[in-house]
């Protein structure tokens, strides 16, 4: 949005300005402009580089995903609600934590799992949580195998972020191992979550629309079969690698007719 976001949004300092943004968008668009080829992984992402440089032509390629067995589900114990990424504001946890708690069932888990990526914002978080047992706290992943045995045991994926998202790789990846998603409204998030399909949707920083999202699932757990069967699995890693290739060899050929004149 030409910058106004960031201005109005981005972590204070004395670099981002409107004279730093203005710079910026110029080096941008020069950048762009002088490329073989645009892609956008999303629509929302195309639409919103457009709105700043409309004559910038994008081809859109849907991020790939690693391929994920598909996990059984069994009657558990306990309905398993579950975060994965980093740990920054930007990313809602708060949010989700609030609608948890507000959840009077004792048969229920929050399981968050990422990068620290602010202190401040982690002792923020295990404040929220405070003596409820039935959240927990873990540290990173960093294999496909780890990754898999998580969303074994995760029911419901949250994405509870807040700030413009241009796609959600842990959306695709919690869709190839077939758990529902339930997201914020916002970004790209809408084009792979459909509201009461394959997961649902919640208004941005609305603890209490993501409550009665979560509710809806905690009364029902049935529903969860439901939304599991509509699940689309995402387009595998190696067919966005051989789209790219596609595009690196026609931008290969091109430079080479023009060089020939």
């Amino acid at each position: 949005e030409g910058g106004k976001t960031c201005l109005r949004d981005c972590p204070k300092s004395g670099v981002v300005n409107k004279e730093f943004l203005l710079k910026r968008n110029k080096r941008a668009h020069r950048i762009l402009s002088q490329a073989q080829a645009v892609v956008s992984p999303s629509k929302f992402l195309k639409k919103m580089i457009h709105k700043t440089y409309p004559d910038i032509s994008i081809r859109l390629i849907p991020l790939g995903s690693v391929s994920l067995p598909r996990q059984p589900h069994p009657r558990k114990k306990y309905l398993t609600f579950g975060y994965l990424g980093g740990f920054h504001s930007i990313k809602g946890i708060h949010i989700l934590i609030q609608a948890f708690r507000k959840i009077r069932n004792k048969n229920i888990r929050l399981e968050i799992h990422g990068n620290l990526l602010s202190r401040e914002y982690l002792v923020e978080l295990l404040g929220l949580a405070g003596e409820d047992r039935r959240i927990a706290f873990h540290g990173r992943y960093s294999s496909k195998e780890e990754l898999a045995e998580i969303l074994k045991r995760i029911d419901v994926l949250c994405f509870p972020s807040i700030w413009y998202e241009t796609y959600g790789i842990v959306i695709e990846e919690a869709f190839s191992a077939r758990v529902p998603v339930i997201a914020s409204r916002i970004g790209a998030v809408p084009e792979r979550v459909q509201n009461g399909f394959n997961g649902f949707v919640f208004r941005a920083g609305d603890k209490d629309d993501l409550y009665a999202k979560m509710i809806r699932i905690v009364k029902d757990p049935a529903l969860l079969n439901r939304l599991r069967r509509n699940i689309s699995l995402p387009t595998p890693i190696e067919m966005e690698a051989s789209r790219y290739e596609e595009i690196y060899k026609s931008a290969i050929g091109h430079s080479v007719k023009y060089a020939a004149v």
